[in-house]
């Protein structure tokens, strides 16, 4: 736990909040960070006196929150690491369901679900985290609190980069999301983050904007995983990024086969697929589902292109899709496949008054719900779930991009199916189970200018197929969508 000219009342009750851990076997390492104030470190100290679990070091000079961090690590004997800020509060069972969750596993982190308190300890808000997301951390520093890593683990990483003051714990989380995926959630709210004036949980850019710096820290990881992807801090919404395609020029780009599905009215896409064909000349198109294409059903067709095609990616395209907010909108689906770990990837579908129709779907116990349905397009949502790149379950059966290796893999697309929306979302399940990953891409919306009764009419037979083949995991619940939420998949918090 840092200290710097911490506040007496807030100090006492971080401590206290540890002290009343029913989890005992801790150590509490307090660096005060070289204080000007000495009322907060005068009760450390007697605090100190008073428990010897409780170690007190004050630093001749301030060496910033990352130095602190790093002088305490230094000292800790645990074989594992939670992190406290001075004026925040621990749930009474925060360490002990840390503990349960890490003791006896592979995993090398745990991260909970928070809420905001004020000065006084009033409740502000609550913030719903989704399992870990490797890719929205790419645009937003979700992880936040509480977070306990192996002590082994964080030494071997060198600790906390002072390079990085402010947003030490963000980069420390890209690096380690770099050497480990076995980062575990608890779905609890475990930690309170305390809203004091002059702080970042009451303005975010109380010390300066900090989005050039977690830009800075995001580009280095991207660069060092070697991905064409490049960060840039959004223009409107603090601690927020914006990822954008960053192919060098004349890099290769996956072969592509494009699927579009028409009702019989040849081109009602056509602004999509112009933009497509100007940067891919090449790029061979299949018209399904409509006059003078082929007949069965869709998913048959899309199953028949999946095993004869050559290409590496298969793109999907319905009718009634026609433009994208960027015009290289296939690009930033692109950038995301290069990630082997990623197996598709989708924009957010829009209505024409940009209002959200999908940003994936959510599985919920009744079947599959449209994520955000309504929200505005360039809302944050929750945290960041709208305005960031994420990870989902099931992208938009509208418009998706989707590796052709691992879909046969995988044994390709169920034929008990007809439709695009629950014949992808077995597929993917299917594939999910091999460790790939699904990505919502924010940067790419597109438009959707009609719906289609008869595919609704399909989508109602294969959604009661879907029920029953995946009840249990229905039941469990979506790994991005937390059960505090509304059962509407709009990511609203019912508190």
């Amino acid at each position: 736990m840092p200290l710097f000219n911490s506040s007496v009342d807030h100090l006492r009750r971080a401590i206290e909040s540890v002290l009343l851990q029913s989890h005992q076997a801790w150590e509490l390492i307090m660096i005060d960070d070289g204080s000007t104030e000495t009322l907060g470190r005068e009760l450390a100290d007697q605090y100190s006196a008073a428990d010897e679990r409780i170690v007190l070091t004050v630093l001749d000079a301030n060496q910033g929150i990352a130095g602190a961090t790093n002088q305490a690590l230094a000292l800790a004997s645990g074989e594992f690491v939670a992190f406290l800020d001075h004026d925040d509060v621990l749930h009474p069972h925060a360490i002990a369901l840390a503990m349960d969750r890490l003791a006896g596993s592979d995993a090398d982190a745990c991260y909970t679900d928070q809420s905001s308190i004020g000065p006084s300890g009033e409740f502000r808000s609550v913030f719903f985290k989704p399992d870990f997301s490797p890719t929205m951390l790419l645009g937003v520093m979700y992880i936040g609190h509480l977070l306990v890593v192996r002590t082994e683990t964080v030494r071997a990483m060198g600790g906390f980069d002072p390079a990085f003051n402010r947003i030490q714990d963000y980069e420390f989380m890209l690096r380690l999301s770099e050497r480990s995926s076995a980062i575990n959630h608890i779905a609890d709210i475990l930690y309170q983050w305390r809203m004091v004036p002059g702080s970042i949980a009451a303005d975010p850019n109380s010390k300066g904007a900090i989005e050039p710096l977690q830009a800075l820290a995001v580009n280095a990881h991207l660069e060092r995983r070697g991905l064409p992807i490049k960060a840039r801090p959004h223009a409107v919404l603090p601690h927020r990024l914006v990822l954008e395609p960053a192919f060098d020029k004349g890099s290769r780009r996956p072969t592509v086969a494009f699927v579009v599905r028409d009702r019989g009215s040849v081109g009602s896409n056509s602004n999509l697929m112009e933009q497509v064909l100007q940067q891919n000349p090449e790029a061979s198109i299949r018209l399904v589902g409509g006059a003078g294409t082929d007949r069965g059903s869709l998913i048959a067709d899309v199953e028949d292109l999946l095993q004869k095609t050559e290409a590496e990616v298969i793109v999907y395209v319905d009718a009634g899709i026609h433009n994208s907010t960027a015009n290289d909108w296939l690009d930033y689906l692109l950038m995301h496949l290069a990630d082997v770990k990623v197996f598709a990837a989708g924009p957010h579908v829009v209505d024409e008054d940009d209002r959200v129709i999908s940003a994936g779907w959510v599985l919920t116990s009744t079947g599959l719900a449209p994520a955000m349905s309504g929200l505005a397009g360039d809302h944050d949502g929750h945290g960041g779930s709208l305005a960031c790149d994420r990870e989902v379950s099931v992208l938009s059966d509208l418009a998706f991009a989707f590796k052709v290796s691992e879909a046969r893999a995988a044994g390709g697309f169920n034929l008990d199916y007809e439709g695009m929306l629950h014949g992808m979302a077995d597929l993917s399940l299917r594939v999910a189970l091999t460790g790939a990953r699904l990505v919502a891409v924010s940067g790419a919306r597109v438009t959707l200018d009609e719906h289609d009764e008869e595919k609704q009419a399909i989508e109602e037979i294969d959604a009661l197929i879907f029920r029953d083949q995946y009840r249990d995991q229905l039941e469990n619940g979506d790994p991005y969508f937390s059960r505090g939420f509304a059962g509407d998949a709009t990511f609203r918090a019912e508190i």
